[in-house]
């Protein structure tokens, strides 16, 4: 169901963290632009959607390697494996020492690119831009561009002045507001709904998505806080949805 598209398009998979709703999955989106066929972080939920459609995926992008956001990434080497021997998918993450990392780098359907620093890198006539952005965990942002589109994923971040390039001018930006200004703890890990989208008005975004969704939030309070600060159309992302662009 996520494959035939005529324009730009994001399909959220899973919006929870850092845990997921009964009947709900953790951070996970296919992003499809340019031609390229993109999962951008690999939570729970992931491999329920997308099934046997996983051999048409051009890559994998790892925002960082919290259980949240690669939860479903060890059955997604095994169904690929299963799928097709032979097959070997790209796979970008953040380059840290600890045995997430060393496991994911030894599963013999994936092909590593580690991530250190600010990278770019294309496929095909899609550009990609990696931006670390702040959070315990080494965390990026990811910025892809193809002819005049621009999208961006912010991952998981608290306030950063790597935010503002990330964004800059993005059609759709999708940000992490795990929080309210209400409920936002400190220090924080991530942002509020009003960060997010002041963080998105600044940069000159047109379209704002609000994910990482903390699954005891309140959506209603994060959609309507973002619009006080965001001009543009902005909500919290629905499972299932399809967002052009």
């Amino acid at each position: 169901m996520y494959w035939g598209y005529k324009m730009d398009q994001l399909t959220v998979l899973g919006k929870y963290g850092p845990y997921a709703k009964e009947g709900s999955g953790t951070s996970a989106y296919l992003l499809l632009m340019g031609g390229k066929k993109m999962l951008l972080d690999c939570g729970t939920g992931a491999l329920r959607a997308l099934g046997e459609s996983i051999l048409e995926l051009d890559c994998l992008i790892l925002s960082h390697l919290h259980p949240d956001h690669v939860c479903d990434v060890l059955l997604l080497e095994q169904s690929l494996r299963m799928l097709d021997p032979d097959h070997k998918l790209d796979v970008y993450l953040p380059k840290t020492d600890g045995p997430v990392y060393d496991l994911i780098g030894s599963l013999d359907a994936f092909s590593i690119i580690p991530l250190t620093g600010e990278t770019e890198f294309v496929r095909g006539d899609v550009s990609f831009k990696m931006i670390p952005l702040s959070h315990p965990l080494l965390s990026y942002g990811v910025r892809i561009c193809h002819k005049d589109k621009v999208f961006a994923y912010t991952g998981d971040t608290t306030v950063d002045d790597g935010l503002l390039p990330l964004l800059q001018g993005a059609d759709l930006a999708l940000m992490d507001a795990a929080f309210t200004e209400k409920t936002l703890p400190s220090p924080a890990a991530h942002l509020s709904a009003l960060q997010a989208a002041k963080y998105a008005e600044k940069a000159g975004a047109k379209a704002l998505l609000l994910t990482h969704v903390h699954p005891r939030g309140d959506e209603a309070a994060m959609a309507s806080e973002a619009k006080r600060e965001f001009c543009g159309p902005v909500s919290v992302v629905i499972e299932g949805a399809v967002y052009d662009f």
